[in-house]
């Protein structure tokens, strides 16, 4: 009962979420142009990016040992070692990247120093959210996207009613990373006890790196992979065509987290069902059902909603006007290889994680070199189909591992 209660708290904040960021994404188009919602995309695909780099994958291991460490004394050596290092962490990433980006600031549309505060706290964030994550504070923590989303719509909305807008759109990801912070923070306060040990501090630190050490590849991968479409496009064609693919890219995004809920039902299972080849087989054909019933009711539901209602609803009309192509490559592709979602983390159930971060070193090389390839050829549309011929080609590469190590697959023989 409690899985269904936090997978339910978990979709609805992802839901509303959504709504906000399609709804931002409207107002940005509709007070600047697509070249606006294309600079605000832009950073915010390269505060995602750095911040990643900033985590280390520090936040894994905050929440690995916030789920195993229940005295107050443990949780605060737990997150305030995490912070340290992040935010040491984050400010060489970030003061490194200024550089770097000051001496070509024509590889990017902005200016990047203006997102180094943003990268900084979303770094932190993320290692609180993990925190709250482990302690299963499900309900309170579902409301930290939602108010990021929100507090950036209205800092926009301000900003275009007091200044240029255009040049100050870091100042919404500034506040909005702000506020998630404050509101994350008094969550925390009854988790937390200070400790005057050091020593255990200390240790967490070792701890940290050790673990960050080793999920930071599959972490950074994972993140970005999600966003090569995007990051292509702005070199190729401009931050304008960013902001017409973006709606396309929210769409897409958001139809992938609705597959992964089965993926979070099905992951804990795996080890023991990969024991018993009839109980797999049984499985596998369980979550074929499942899975697809899902996915063709929610793909073609933002399909028709899209096409036939697009108009009427405000936020949707762009995509009827520049991407309903690529969403229906984007959504049918997905919807074929949906029932893949539920086994993407086999291999990290049955302790390969390197075996995992080298399927997806498959999906970046390949992802970056089609998208290349495509968006030269049949622009937006290319981004999407390099998107699913990418994934498609990963599932295969854990299929086929899977089947070397076992002889077994979730591929064949449903």
């Amino acid at each position: 009962m409690n899985n269904i209660k936090n997978t339910a708290i978990n979709l609805s904040s992802f839901f509303v979420t959504s709504l906000i960021a399609l709804y931002l994404y409207y107002f940005l188009v509709k007070i600047g142009t697509e070249e606006l919602l294309g600079l605000f995309n832009i950073q915010y695909i390269f505060i995602i990016i750095f911040s990643q780099l900033g985590t280390f994958g520090v936040h894994y291991s905050i929440l690995r040992q916030a789920s195993i460490k229940n005295s107050n004394y443990e949780n605060f050596d737990n997150l305030i070692s995490g912070l340290f290092l992040v935010l040491i962490n984050s400010i060489i990433v970030s003061f490194f990247a200024s550089l770097f980006f000051g001496n070509f600031p024509n590889l990017i549309f902005f200016k990047f120093s203006n997102i180094v505060y943003p990268i900084i706290l979303f770094a932190l964030n993320k290692c609180i959210y993990y925190f709250l994550n482990g302690k299963e504070k499900y309900l309170r923590m579902a409301f930290a996207s939602p108010v990021r989303m929100a507090t950036y719509l209205i800092t926009i909305n301000y900003l275009y009613q007091a200044s240029n807008i255009t040049n100050n759109i870091y100042i919404a990801f500034l506040i909005g990373e702000l506020v998630v912070f404050l509101y994350q923070l008094t969550i925390c306060v009854n988790l937390l006890k200070f400790n005057t040990d050091f020593h255990a501090t200390y240790d967490f630190i070792k701890i940290h790196l050790r673990y960050g050490k080793d999920a930071f590849l599959t972490s950074f991968l994972s993140d970005v992979n999600l966003k090569i479409d995007l990051i292509t496009i702005s070199y190729i064609l401009g931050s304008k065509f960013v902001g017409l693919y973006s709606f396309t890219s929210a769409l897409g995004e958001g139809y992938i987290g609705l597959l992964t809920v089965v993926r979070t039902i099905s992951t804990p299972k795996l080890n023991e069902l990969l024991e018993n080849q009839e109980e797999f087989k049984r499985y596998k054909k369980s979550i074929f059902f499942i899975s697809y019933s899902i996915a063709i009711t929610a793909g073609l539901s933002i399909l028709i909603i899209s096409k036939f209602f697009g108009n009427s609803i405000s936020f949707l009309s762009d995509i009827n006007t520049s991407g309903y192509t690529s969403l229906l490559i984007i959504i049918f592709g997905f919807m074929l290889i949906s029932y893949c979602f539920a086994f993407e983390h086999i291999l990290l159930q049955l302790g390969l994680p390197k075996d995992h971060t080298k399927c997806l070193l498959t999906l970046f090389f390949v992802n970056i070199f089609l998208n290349v390839i495509l968006i030269n050829l049949i622009s937006l549309n290319g981004a999407a189909l390099a998107t699913i011929i990418s994934y498609s080609i990963y599932f295969l590469t854990i299929n086929n591992r899977v089947k070397k190590l076992l002889n077994n697959s979730f591929i064949k023989s449903i």
